[in-house]
């Protein structure tokens, strides 16, 4: 059994809203970034620029910090660079990565620090994400802005990010868990960042569930949680528990190994004949 130890869960975030035509709104801005996250944000820019130099084409920022609805100790800093191609990167990808970490323990405030390095021509792909993140929820912190020429967004299935590699990636999670190497206390800290991974994108996966019948689109893991749990009340308690161990993660690996199979099969299951997912 998993008992998290988070607080209380209160409600928090907003739903996207929609201009005239329907498409939903980019309602990120630069007077978000306040204390403490306005410093952590330019510090990350700037190294950033650094590491990838003349390579750099934008630098955004994404996620709940440039919404204003960062809160401390839960939030993490999404971030992409955007560059022609990603040949010949590998070194300064792992030069980021290392950023990151530095970052993380000079701001332990920020829960990660997650860089993602996109080849231009990505962001006009139709079967990859970045086009739709960037249009809705990116803010252009330094460089060329794509925004006002990527299409608008409406509601539908192509906001759909996390379910349909759900049941992989619960799989490639409690494989990982069973390494022997991992019971340990040094590997606590990685077991917590891999639970919380794992459990953002279950209650997310929820949302994507019945996203179209409740005809609204949220990030926000409250609002997530929420709309999924009217929808399905039974599985109110089960989804409640993914959400405090996306926001406090457990390192209890025998728990979590019987939580995502029982419930991570129900939900793969449910995703999986109601959006008729063949994986």
């Amino acid at each position: 059994m998993i008992r998290p130890s988070s607080p209380s869960l209160q409600p928090y975030g907003r739903f996207w809203d929609l201009d005239d035509a329907g498409y939903l709104i980019n309602d990120c801005a630069r007077e978000f970034l306040q204390r403490p996250w306005g410093e952590l944000v330019e510090t990350w820019r700037r190294g950033c620029l650094e590491i990838l130099g003349s390579q750099a084409i934008s630098v955004y920022l994404r996620g709940s910090i440039p919404r204003g609805l960062a809160l401390e100790g839960i939030s993490d800093l999404d971030g992409l660079v955007i560059v022609a191609s990603l040949e010949g990167l590998e070194e300064k990808q792992m030069a980021l990565r290392d950023w990151g970490r530095t970052l993380r323990s000079q701001y332990p405030f920020c829960s990660a620090i997650e860089t993602q390095i996109i080849p231009e021509a990505d962001l006009w792909d139709t079967q990859l994400p970045w086009g739709i993140l960037l249009k809705t929820q990116g803010l252009l912190l330094w460089g060329v802005d794509h925004r006002p020429h990527l299409p608008p967004v409406t509601l539908g299935r192509h906001l759909i990010h996390h379910a349909w590699h759900l049941r992989q990636d619960i799989h490639n999670t409690r494989q990982w868990l069973r390494q022997p190497q991992l019971n340990h206390k040094r590997a606590i800290p990685k077991i917590q960042h891999k639970c919380a991974w794992l459990c953002r994108r279950m209650v997310r996966s929820g949302f994507e569930l019945v996203m179209e019948r409740e005809h609204a689109y949220t990030r926000d893991l409250y609002l997530n949680y929420a709309v999924f749990a009217r929808y399905f009340p039974a599985q109110e308690r089960e989804m409640r528990r993914t959400l405090q161990l996306a926001i406090s993660p457990s390192a209890q690996r025998s728990g979590l190994l019987i939580f995502w199979r029982e419930f991570g099969h129900w939900l793969t299951e449910q995703i999986e004949q109601q959006l008729a997912i063949d994986n």
